[in-house]
């Protein structure tokens, strides 16, 4: 069985209240193209059904189509469209392709949010370290990485990106700080192979499927999934993961409900 180091984001779409969030797949994915060299990667992207949400459909498309040369080190991306009373409960969507990716040669994996990007070094880093040693903690995130100055520079590179699905967006290093989170947090999750096969927050209230009109539910599965590995007996260890960048936005998608209205925070 060949051996996969497993990204697993997610993205919705499908309002215009929402579709900077298929720009920032698109930031994403056009860093998966540019620096991921080790064909040992899959970047798995929880979406809606294609007519739920042609944005997001349009963009893992187009990168499905145009870079997925896995002889020449592209990332191997992976179409995995869900119904939206699960794919709004994130939990749900991370639990089922961390399975999927466990019974199919995973190493571990990296529970990414759609606004980072990788770097040069990010990919070779985590694939051999998980795919070709054995000194890797059963649970890890990503100690540091640079973040978009402000919310408001977030907003306006990718409020810029216009050709979502057509074309590759660039960032620039000056947009961006360095930060240094002294915990794990939703995006920056990392988790070892055998570890995988006992699933995200299964078995919890976290896999309860939602109302699709109260649009993408706040992700507190996070805290459920720390406690549950703190349980176990289990340390999150800090990884000096070289290159990750991460855009800020001050919309968030789960205070939009399904017909656009803007819920307010929760």
């Amino acid at each position: 069985m060949s051996k996969w180091f497993d990204v697993i984001t997610h993205c919705w779409a499908g309002q215009k209240e929402c579709e900077h969030y298929a720009a920032a797949l698109s930031f994403q994915l056009a860093s998966f193209q540019r620096w991921s060299r080790p064909s040992e990667v899959r970047v798995w992207v929880c979406h809606a059904e294609d007519e739920d949400d042609m944005r997001t459909k349009a963009v893992i498309d187009f990168y499905q189509h145009n870079y997925c040369d896995r002889s020449g080190g592209q990332p191997d991306i992976v179409s995995w469209p869900m119904p939206l009373n699960r794919l709004f409960r994130r939990a749900i969507g991370r639990n089922e392709v961390m399975e999927e990716a466990a019974n199919t040669g995973s190493c571990g994996c990296w529970l990414i949010d759609v606004e980072y990007m990788v770097g040069k070094s990010t990919m070779q880093y985590l694939s051999r370290m998980y795919c070709w040693t054995d000194v890797m903690p059963p649970v890890g995130y990503v100690e540091r990485y640079d973040i978009c100055k402000t919310h408001e520079r977030g907003d306006e590179l990718l409020n810029s990106f216009e050709a979502i699905g057509t074309s590759v967006p660039v960032v620039h290093d000056e947009d961006f700080v360095f930060t240094h989170p002294r915990k794990p947090i939703g995006g920056t999750m990392l988790v070892r192979g055998d570890v995988m096969k006992e699933g995200y927050c299964r078995g919890t209230r976290r896999m309860k499927t939602v109302s699709p009109e109260g649009g993408f539910r706040r992700c507190s599965c996070d805290v459920t999934f720390k406690k549950y590995h703190k349980k176990a007996g289990r340390i999150w260890q800090p990884l000096a993961v070289p290159g990750v960048k991460r855009l800020r936005h001050t919309v968030n998608g789960r205070n939009i409900a399904l017909d656009g209205t803007n819920l307010g925070g929760r």
